[in-house]
């Protein structure tokens, strides 16, 4: 199903997908993930993230609003990461990627509202989100040095894969979700 949000994508009724923007051919592949949810693995062997490995990762159910695309991560039973995804819009030719934690208890992770924004116009299946002003601050406030060099990458093959990527020297991480199985 597709769904259509009006101040949100640089979509309109005379553009054919092939004469879209990359942004906003992008935003097109996210917005036909509303509302449903996908499982999926790390597919990426850094020791580091031999937990999650181990884990059934869950993005969803998908959240679009006017302004954002909301997706919920699960790692196992834990429920306390969200994405958030500002598109491209009539007044931006950017996208936006913000990490959203809580603690165990519910309340904000000192380390939240991170992430960056589009600095290229990517591809209609790939966009990267090299770690903003904001992020790099909240790293080394909070001793996280290496992050700041962080570049998120969101990928959307339609019909057949999901992908969320981090990477910074010494460091890739690559998870996988299958579009053609939804929960």
């Amino acid at each position: 199903m597709k769904y259509f949000i009006p101040c949100l994508f640089i979509l309109t009724a005379c553009q054919s997908e092939a004469e879209l923007l990359p942004h906003a051919q992008f935003a097109s592949n996210l917005v036909d993930l509303c509302g449903q949810t996908f499982e999926g693995e790390v597919v990426s062997d850094d020791p580091e993230d031999a937990d999650w490995r181990g884990e059934t990762l869950t993005v969803g159910p998908i959240d679009c609003s006017e302004v954002e695309v909301k997706m919920p991560l699960a790692v196992g039973e834990d429920r306390s990461r969200v994405w958030t995804i500002m598109p491209a819009s009539a007044n931006k030719e950017w996208i936006k990627l913000t990490h959203i934690h809580t603690l165990k208890d519910g309340s904000p992770d000192p380390v939240s509202r991170y992430g960056g924004r589009t600095v290229n116009d990517g591809t209609a299946i790939r966009q990267e989100f090299p770690a903003d002003e904001f992020s790099k601050s909240l790293f080394r406030e909070n001793g996280l040095d290496a992050s700041v060099g962080n570049v998120w990458a969101l990928e959307i093959t339609p019909d057949e894969l999901l992908a969320y990527e981090l990477n910074r020297e010494g460091r890739h991480f690559r998870a996988e979700f299958n579009l053609n199985d939804p929960s």
